[in-house]
């Protein structure tokens, strides 16, 4: 941003433009790499700190904790019922159980 910009509120038309035109632009290896280097050895005051702790906080995603209706779950079965898995799909189940498992110490049968 020039210096002429610099503290000048934006109005939310022209907030709105700018969100449309960068929306779907993907950022290249080298631009993430420059903004993260920038980034790094920021040190933040405690107000700053506590409120990105408090923006963290709370619930993350909206169905967190709630349970889907009998309807929902009759709809989603009817959708994934004759729905064939890749043979990598099947391995990354069988994965996942097999580490659940050694996790809680159990063996496969018990």
């Amino acid at each position: 941003m020039s210096k002429a910009k610099k503290g000048k509120k934006r109005t939310e038309e022209t907030r709105k433009k700018i969100a449309e035109a960068l929306r779907g632009r993907k950022r290249s290896e080298e631009t993430k790499a420059k903004i993260s280097k920038s980034h790094f050895g920021i040190i933040h005051s405690e107000e700053v700190k506590k409120k990105i702790s408090d923006a963290k906080k709370g619930k993350t995603n909206g169905k967190l904790g709630s349970k889907h209706s009998d309807e929902s779950k009759r709809k989603i079965s009817k959708a994934h019922t004759g729905k064939k898995l890749s043979n990598n799909h099947k391995k990354k189940i069988a994965e996942s159980i097999t580490k659940h498992w050694k996790k809680r110490g159990l063996k496969r049968g018990e």
